[in-house]
């Protein structure tokens, strides 16, 4: 995971940050962009954190979610 993580953060536009949230029994992705605002993500239901990890890159970037 480490190697991922290296290469969504080497992708991230400057301003913006990705977390990886955890708490008991969940674990989920977000976003938030230069103005310190948080940025919604697609629905992360029945997804894994490396899906949501891709989607808040994507929305980083303005990319299309694959």
């Amino acid at each position: 995971m480490e190697d991922i993580i290296n290469k969504i953060c080497q992708q991230i536009p400057a301003g913006y940050v990705i977390s990886l949230n955890m708490e008991n029994g969940a674990a989920w992705v977000s976003l938030v962009n230069t103005n310190d605002d948080d940025i919604e993500l697609p629905d992360s239901t029945d997804k894994t954190i490396i899906e949501q990890l891709n989607d808040a890159l994507c929305v980083a970037n303005k990319w299309p979610i694959a």
